[in-house]
């Protein structure tokens, strides 16, 4: 699957986050999103999945949603 893939399940739930998100391009743009946001980035998790693959957890809220972004 691709990034684009996993955009319209976000649309339907919460279409202004698809649309900041949607042409966000590596972690780097992932992370300049979250400074736009004023997401602190030391809150962010990276969970590893395996030797070309990470979960970059971003927290969206404090009631506990988070969005998480696949990076290879």
């Amino acid at each position: 699957m691709e990034y684009t893939d996993h955009l319209p399940p976000l649309r339907e739930q919460d279409p202004a986050l698809a649309a900041e998100v949607a042409d966000l391009k590596g972690l780097g743009g992932v992370m300049a999103w979250m400074t736009g946001r004023g997401f602190p980035l030391a809150e962010a998790e990276v969970v590893q999945q395996d030797e070309f693959s990470l979960d970059f957890v971003v927290p969206l809220s404090r009631d506990g949603r988070w969005l998480v972004f696949g990076i290879t």
